[in-house]
């Protein structure tokens, strides 16, 4: 048994007194999840290490592998996931009971990050840092 098979919530919190630090352990499905999953704590101001489950080189899927921590997870391991349909699905399949009623099991609610990626009001502020310009695209097209 390794230790990554060993890593729980509650090892990290040994390993932060030992260390006299805070941190809290995040898996993600893959490298393209870190930014995004990133932005969100940090609103909050927490201290994490934000770590694919899986790379481009391995053959299991990310949300199997983040899952496979679902019963090590707690204060100091969190566990961050694509929705896919678990959220709509309410607790009619074991994976959406899993991660609907773990509290340590973070989902994006839409199907993906990629969803919110390409949300209007995420596109305009990209645009609006691409180009340095706060014009209203809006304003620019009949929405009628």
């Amino acid at each position: 048994m390794n230790l990554l098979e060993q890593t729980n919530s509650e090892y990290i919190q040994s390993n932060n007194i030992l260390h006299k630090k805070e941190v809290i352990l995040v898996y993600v499905e893959n490298e393209d999840d870190v930014p995004f999953w990133k932005h969100i704590f940090n609103k909050f101001k927490l201290k994490t290490l934000i770590t694919p489950s899986t790379h481009e080189t391995d053959l299991t899927r990310g949300k199997e592998n983040v899952l496979s921590f679902a019963d090590r997870a707690g204060k100091f391991l969190l566990l961050c996931v694509d929705s896919d349909y678990d959220y709509l699905l309410q607790d009619t399949t074991k994976q959406s009971r899993q991660i609907n009623q773990n509290p340590y099991i973070f989902q994006t609610y839409t199907y993906a990050t990629e969803n919110y990626k390409c949300w209007a009001e995420s596109l305009a502020q990209l645009i609006t840092e691409a180009t340095l310009q706060d014009t209203s695209l809006l304003q620019s097209f009949d929405v009628v």
